[in-house]
């Protein structure tokens, strides 16, 4: 695995194209046979999808806290605005353009939104007199 991993062997690689890069390598010899050289590659393979499945996801997560954070951090927007009306106010910030889906962007702001007025209500109650 460690010479897949050397030759940067990537997950879409066919067993063809691997073969042009790890066979003129002295460690594509310690499997003696091909079945063996091949479910060894599988299950790189495998292993290398799973990890950039898991990177993605890692990636994604981080994305959303940090548009989450950029939301927070402005000023500017109130409880009741709407995503279109904001976007002026939030997409020059790199933290907009890392949440690739503006889809996601937006469920993330409404959510942010309903909790920002939660807050405002809850607050409201807090500093009324009570009778």
């Amino acid at each position: 695995m460690e010479l897949l991993q050397d030759a940067s062997i990537a997950p879409d690689f066919t067993w063809e194209k691997c073969m042009t890069r790890i066979a003129v390598d002295a460690r594509y010899g310690a499997l003696s046979s091909l079945g063996e050289k091949k479910q060894c590659f599988h299950e790189y393979l495998d292993k290398k999808r799973i990890q950039i499945k898991e990177e993605n996801r890692v990636r994604e997560k981080r994305a959303k806290d940090e548009f989450v954070r950029m939301l927070e951090e402005n000023t500017d927007l109130t409880s009741n605005m709407r995503y279109l009306k904001a976007i002026p106010l939030i997409s020059g910030d790199p933290r907009f353009d890392a949440v690739t889906k503006d889809r996601v962007r937006e469920e993330l702001f409404v959510d942010y939104m309903k909790d920002l007025a939660k807050k405002a209500v809850s607050y409201t109650h807090l500093t009324l007199p009570t009778n």
